[in-house]
């Protein structure tokens, strides 16, 4: 419940696309969990993925962080 609420909260106030691509951490975070909690083995392909996931989020979050500056300029 608090999740959902707080991804509300997030949509009501940012474009998706800004907030969307953080929420593609998430299945890393639950893999770092389930390894320091339950001692679940992590593979090499478990960390190539998450290289992956967190490549792609910074790429996304990047992309948009430079679209938002150049629409909040005043028009001339």
């Amino acid at each position: 419940m608090i999740g959902h609420g707080g991804l509300a909260w997030l949509l009501q106030r940012y474009p998706v696309a800004t907030v969307m691509p953080n929420s593609l951490i998430a299945p890393v975070l639950s893999a770092i969990v389930a390894a320091v909690m339950f001692g679940t083995r992590v593979t090499g392909l478990m960390l190539l993925g998450g290289v992956v996931v967190m490549a792609g989020a910074a790429i996304l979050t990047l992309r948009g962080a430079g679209k938002e500056l150049i629409l909040d300029e005043p028009a001339p």
